[in-house]
């Protein structure tokens, strides 16, 4: 998919990730659309952006995954001006474990829950355009748990496995969906890399992983070099990008899940569907 001058929406453009990852678009002559909640952040992002880039086409619109008001606001502008391309970059680690007024715990809803709502409600808009993209960023923590029907959102587990439950919620609900609908997917894997999710850390943790960070794993500009791979390749069912090594170094590359996991993506995608549905109705008698 060539991206000159064609709309791409991306979700946490202010991140590390994010930031380099916008330059690597404005590069390729995309017209960038930032949905971030930070406002000031927001605002020196599209600066530095049009420093580089002047000619760059550039929008902004507030975007807050854990208001349901936010998030209406950000589908509504976005389904009356369907983007070519759609990126969930937003994501949130060691965020207080609050619950949201859709009912459902932070994490599992920044990380799942809104990203996958907006999706259904723009997608449509998308493809009665001709062009949808969705590209996924998921994580390798996802390996670090299994889903449990009897606490989904993960609310009985610690930061690391709500979080890898959260996005593999995320992963698996995209694959069914994209299966149904037949829009293009890519779900990528930035690998590891010091990026602010680690600043939620203590300070003194912080302090003590910096160097090894530094020298172990991936800056955030090459991790953006690996997830902008998705802009122009599709995965297949069950498959993702992330660096050709353990899933932490090297050049992009395309990975299969194993077929045990199937069972548990049908499952999830059911519930994806229904969750869907209920925060829909919820939506329909609040108004």
């Amino acid at each position: 998919m060539s991206l000159n001058g064609k709309t791409v929406a991306i979700t946490g453009a202010t991140g590390d990730i994010g930031r380099a990852w916008c330059h690597l678009l404005a590069k390729q002559g995309a017209s960038l659309w930032l949905f971030d909640r930070d406002a000031q952040k927001s605002a020196q992002l599209q600066a530095e952006l049009k420093a580089a880039f002047p000619d760059l086409i550039l929008r902004r619109t507030s975007l807050d995954l854990t208001d349901r008001r936010s998030v209406d606001a950000a589908c509504a502008a976005l389904c009356a001006t369907p983007p070519a391309m759609l990126i969930h970059n937003a994501g949130a680690f060691g965020i207080p474990r609050n619950v949201c007024d859709t009912g459902l715990d932070a994490v599992f809803q920044v990380n799942f829950a809104a990203p996958y709502d907006i999706t259904r409600r723009v997608v449509p808009a998308m493809m009665a355009q001709g062009e949808a993209r969705v590209v996924v960023v998921g994580s390798l923590a996802h390996r670090f748990c299994k889903t449990n029907s009897a606490d989904r959102e993960g609310k009985r587990w610690g930061t690391m496995r709500a979080y890898g439950n959260a996005k593999r919620h995320l992963m698996f609900a995209h694959y069914e969906l994209a299966a149904r609908e037949g829009f293009e997917l890519a779900v990528v894997h930035p690998g590891i890399s010091p990026t602010t999710l680690f600043r939620h850390f203590p300070r003194w943790l912080q302090k003590l992983i910096r160097l090894p960070m530094k020298w172990l794993f991936i800056s955030p500009a090459k991790a953006a070099r690996v997830v902008a791979e998705g802009c122009r390749t599709t995965t297949p069912y069950h498959t993702w990008i992330g660096p050709r090594v353990c899933g932490i170094w090297g050049k992009p590359c395309l990975r299969k899940l194993s077929r045990r996991f199937y069972d548990e993506s049908r499952a999830v995608g059911v519930f994806a569907d229904e969750l869907f549905e209920r925060l829909s109705q919820n939506e329909t008698v609040n108004g």
